[in-house]
């Protein structure tokens, strides 16, 4: 039953990811007759040049990474691939996002999300006693496969500011194989793992981004995990993040989280959590 779902889910994926660059494709003559003069534009050029977490994606050919933050690059036809080049090697991890919004000028745009993770290199490693064990080394971890898959409705209220509704639904395409692996207690890691131990976890997000002065931006997620155990766990989580942008190749990024839930054997009903990433780009301009 279950190795029939992970057949089906893989092919979805890759009948998707074909049909977005068919439909990019068959469209593109279409988008060269569109005047760029009349299209509304960013007031803000670090606005249409940074990454953010609404539908629109990174410019063809431009490179953004950051301390902690995944490595983005911009493909064509609206897609953008995403990977954690540090991890990459104890968590192997990749997702690709399409915006199917054919006229970027749209203040109403669609994109999708699909990623995949195997954790278990990782896991391993923190299965042992002392510091940096937070797993008992009584068995090794089983091999996990996850995939996820996100939906972005962004709307464009204004040139420099959008609101985002997201929904996502992550699944454990090897969770038959699981033979018990000790669950993480902490709220930050919790809903993130807690696929490991499921079939599937879901997950709603309002996000709120934009730039309220000249080099100054804001990124803020109000999200909530749902994880389909015995007693129906949430978490509740709140990302705040500002942006200053020294320019279109380097910025810094400070924010927290806020998180609680009611988590199995989590005492704490509040966590914070401050962050700090420093992102820089790169890449080769198009000729014209």
């Amino acid at each position: 039953m279950k190795s029939n779902i992970f057949y089906t889910i893989i092919f979805s994926l890759l009948i998707s990811i074909t049909f977005s660059q068919e439909l990019a494709l068959n469209n593109s003559a279409v988008a060269k007759r569109m005047s760029i003069e009349t299209a509304p534009k960013a007031k803000n050029v670090y606005q249409s040049l940074w990454g953010i977490s609404a539908a629109r994606t990174v410019k063809q050919g431009r490179v953004e990474s950051g301390l902690f933050g995944p490595l983005r690059i911009g493909l064509k036809n609206n897609m953008e691939l995403q990977v954690h080049p540090l991890l990459f090697f104890v968590i192997p991890n990749a997702r690709l996002k399409k915006n199917w919004t054919l006229n970027q000028s749209n203040k109403l745009q669609v994109a999708s999300e699909h990623g995949f993770t195997f954790p278990t290199i990782l896991l391993n490693f923190l299965a042992k006693p002392g510091t940096g064990g937070i797993l008992p080394p009584t068995k090794s971890v089983p091999a996990i496969l996850t995939l996820k898959n996100k939906i972005i409705v962004s709307y464009y209220y204004h040139m420099d500011h959008s609101v985002s509704l997201k929904g996502a639904l992550e699944m454990n395409l090897l969770q038959s194989m699981n033979s018990g692996m000790e669950e993480i207690h902490l709220s930050f890691v919790y809903p993130r793992t807690a696929v490991y131990n499921n079939f599937y976890t879901g997950e709603v997000a309002l996000n709120f981004v934009g730039v309220f002065a000249k080099k100054i931006g804001y990124d803020a997620d109000i999200r909530m995990f749902l994880i389909p155990d015995k007693d129906l766990t949430w978490v509740f989580e709140w990302n705040p993040k500002l942006y200053y942008n020294f320019s279109n190749k380097f910025r810094i990024m400070a924010g927290a989280i806020l998180t609680t839930g009611n988590i199995p054997h989590e005492r704490a009903k509040f966590r914070a959590l401050p962050v700090l990433d420093l992102q820089w780009s790169f890449g080769k301009k198009k000729k014209k």
